[in-house]
């Protein structure tokens, strides 16, 4: 099963980090990967959002399955047919490191239409790498 995995340590605690990766509403100031987002961040929610990846741009639909403070998943597609053919889990954890926060960010694909995803993978790394980037200079600001 492919998947990606990207992290970085951002200098402020895990409750800074938690609170502006869930801020829906000032998500487009510092969010470059993950735009225009529509939802709330709790179970059982449905986001709606676009998801930049060089210059594609997907529209994407999912579902909120955690988001407890230390970590925030969604899975899709949404409908079962296409679940039957790709289903993706994308998450972000936030764990205590030191004197700051360990910001674990990636994703993992199943289903048939995923296997074939090498080449697309180094491009999802890099866009959730740049995304991490954005998250913790936004929060390092603040602090």
């Amino acid at each position: 099963m492919p998947q990606v995995t990207t992290s970085c340590f951002i200098a402020a605690p895990p409750e800074d980090v938690w609170a502006t990766l869930t801020d829906v509403a000032r998500n487009d100031e510092w969010n470059p990967t993950v735009t225009k987002l529509r939802g709330r961040f709790e179970p059982g929610e449905d986001l709606a959002f676009k998801l930049r990846l060089g210059r594609a741009t997907l529209p994407i639909r999912a579902r909120v399955v955690r988001a407890d403070g230390h970590e925030l998943r969604w899975e899709g597609p949404q409908s079962r047919p296409a679940r039957a053919l790709a289903r993706v889990s994308h998450y972000f954890r936030v764990e205590p490191e030191g004197d700051g926060t360990r910001f674990v960010h990636g994703e993992t694909f199943d289903g048939p239409l995923c296997a074939p995803m090498g080449i697309a993978l180094g491009r999802i790394d890099e866009a959730y790498t740049a995304l991490n980037d954005a998250l913790r200079r936004r929060v390092e600001r603040r602090v």
